[in-house]
C-alpha cells in the first residue's frame, strides 16, 4: 500500500497530453518499427500495437515524476518498516501518472534467472498496492473509471518502455515471452480493479 501511495503522490497536477503526443506514442511506435519489425513474436507485437491505440486515453492522467526503477534495493525502510525514502532517482522522468506502477510486479513476485514466479503474497500485494494508489489520487480522479482504466494502460506502457529501454531493443525470444506474460498479468490483475 505504501508504494501505491508514494507513486500516486508524485502527480504534478499538470496535463500529460503533450508528453503522450511527443514522447510516449513516438517511443511505442519506435519499439514497433525497430525492435519488433523482424521478430516472429506476433503476440507481443499485437499487444504493443493495442497499447499504441490505447495510449491517447492516458492524456487524462496528470503528469507525474516517475521513478523508473522501483525495486527493493531502492526502498529504504525505517525501524517500523515504513517507507522512509525512495532512492536512485537518476533515471527519473516526467510521464503520465502510473507509468511506473508496473514495478509492483517485481516487488510482488520472486525472480529467478529472469523468470517471475508468483507466490501466495503476489495477489494480496497487488491489491494493496492498487488500494493505496487509488486512495491517494486527487479526489476528482479517484472515482473515475476512465482514469483508473487509463492508469492500467499507463502501467503497461511503462513496462514496455522499461523492457525496450534505449540500447536494449533486441530482446531474446524468452525475454519477449516474459514481457508478454507481465503485460497479461497487469491486464488480468488490475483491469478488473479499475472497474473498466
Amino acid at each position: 500500500m505504501q508504494i501505491g501511495r508514494l507513486l500516486a503522490l508524485c502527480a504534478l497536477g499538470e496535463s500529460s497530453a503533450a508528453m503522450v503526443d511527443t514522447y510516449v506514442l513516438p517511443r511505442l511506435q519506435y519499439i514497433m518499427s525497430r525492435s519488433l519489425s523482424d521478430e516472429p513474436h506476433e503476440s507481443l507485437r499485437s499487444r504493443i500495437s493495442e497499447l499504441v491505440s490505447r495510449a491517447p486515453a492516458t492524456k487524462i492522467l496528470p503528469l507525474a515524476l516517475i521513478h523508473e526503477d522501483v525495486n527493493a534495493m531502492n526502498i529504504i525502510l525505517d525501524d517500523a518498516n515504513n517507507i522512509a525514502a525512495l532512492v536512485d532517482w537518476e533515471a527519473a522522468s516526467l510521464l503520465p501518472l502510473g507509468t511506473n506502477g508496473w514495478c509492483i510486479r517485481f516487488l510482488s513476485t520472486v525472480n529467478r534467472k529472469r523468470v517471475d514466479y508468483e507466490t501466495e503474497n503476489t495477489t494480496p500485494m497487488a491489491a494493496g498496492f492498487w488500494r493505496g494508489f487509488v486512495d491517494s489520487l486527487p479526489a476528482e480522479l479517484r472515482d473515475r473509471n476512465d482514469v483508473l482504466d487509463a492508469v492500467v494502460t499507463a502501467m503497461q506502457i511503462g513496462l514496455v518502455m522499461y523492457e525496450f529501454w534505449p540500447g536494449n531493443e533486441g530482446l531474446s525470444a524468452a525475454q519477449m515471452d516474459q514481457c508478454l506474460a507481465r503485460l497479461d498479468w497487469l491486464e488480468e490483475t488490475f483491469r478488473p480493479m479499475s472497474g473498466a
